[in-house]
């Protein structure tokens, strides 16, 4: 993600990109400072109809 000059940003994600979203933020609030560019001006996610467990397809197998 390139930096931005807000003082934070929310994200809003759908379907597959929820797991996309959650594995960011995740890294970008995590203990080492190499991980957390941006990830303290993260104020939230909203996820629509995100599949939480992943794809039915890869999680049943």
């Amino acid at each position: 993600m390139k930096e931005c000059n807000a003082e934070q940003f929310l994200i809003v994600s759908h379907s597959m990109g929820g797991l996309v979203t959650r594995a960011y933020a995740k890294q970008a609030t995590g203990d080492s400072p190499e991980n957390t560019k941006n990830g303290d001006k993260l104020c939230g996610i909203f996820h629509g109809v995100m599949p939480a467990t992943g794809a039915p397809p890869f999680t049943n197998a």
